[in-house]
């Protein structure tokens, strides 16, 4: 009796680990993609740099959750939760703000916190949108066949 509960027990991790390393991977790997940019440029063009992000990576969420179907959980798991969670940044965003309006930049500090949040939104938006409608075809499978309901036929 111990060894199936051992066993279901074992199984049991595995099938919470191999998400948590999904997510735990791409964060990384989008962290550091976004601070590699950083480090890149210089400093005075952050702000366009932080900004980039948060909309690139907007989109990817938008198209990846678009055709969540259309590919393994896992997938979304890395590349969105995981890539563009790490890729993008809250509150790098939030503290850009704060220091624009504590060095007295308040039309500088107003556009930037305006406009990051719209143009995030706007473009997970359309990315959902544009992946929903035109289906990408980088994210389908391989070899699989699609149902008569995917093609748009009747009959």
């Amino acid at each position: 009796m111990s060894g199936s509960w051992l066993e279901s027990c074992r199984l049991g991790l595995m099938s919470r680990v191999g998400p948590l390393l999904a997510v735990a991977l791409g964060g990384a790997l989008g962290a550091l993609a976004r601070w590699g940019l950083l480090e890149w440029l210089p400093d005075e063009r952050q702000a366009v740099v932080l900004f980039g992000c948060n909309v690139a990576g907007s989109l990817l969420v938008g198209v990846l959750a678009g055709n969540r179907e259309r590919f393994p959980t896992w997938w979304y798991r890395l590349f969105g939760t995981g890539f563009a969670g790490g890729f993008t940044t809250f509150s790098a965003y939030a503290l850009d703000v704060a220091q624009r309006l504590d060095a007295g930049a308040i039309g500088a500090a107003t556009l930037s916190g305006l406009a990051t949040p719209l143009a995030a939104v706007l473009a997970a938006g359309l990315g959902y949108r544009w992946s929903r409608r035109a289906g990408v075809a980088l994210l389908r499978r391989p070899g699989r066949r699609r149902r008569r309901s995917e093609t748009g036929r009747r009959g």
